[in-house]
């Protein structure tokens, strides 16, 4: 959420200053990290995060999910804006905030 946050703010600011699209005309542009991640790295990723004790079951006579799709972040690299935040610590932090909020 920080990296989209940052990233947001700074198109902002630079279409702000010209008045109008300061990025090549561009009206669409990728936020993320340009890196791939299985269903199944993401799910074990979001187990750890979460601390969940239980089982993960797979059901190996489904689909092993959706052909590989990586937003092209060509365009963010370009202009020096980077999301750099992984997954994993992406997620950990979502789990923190979301004890927190609990704990009170």
């Amino acid at each position: 959420v920080r990296d989209a946050a940052r990233i947001l703010v700074a198109l902002a600011e630079r279409t702000h200053e010209g008045g109008h699209s300061g990025y090549g005309g561009h009206n669409v542009v990728n936020v993320g990290t340009g890196i791939s991640t299985s269903i199944r790295d993401f799910v074990e990723s979001l187990v750890q995060a979460s601390s969940y004790r239980g089982a993960v079951s797979w059901r190996p006579d489904k689909p092993k999910g959706v052909g590989r799709k990586v937003m092209n972040v060509s365009t963010l690299s370009k202009w020096g804006l980077v999301a750099d935040t992984s997954l994993l610590f992406g997620l950990l932090q979502a789990a923190m905030w979301e004890r927190e909020r609990f704990e009170k």
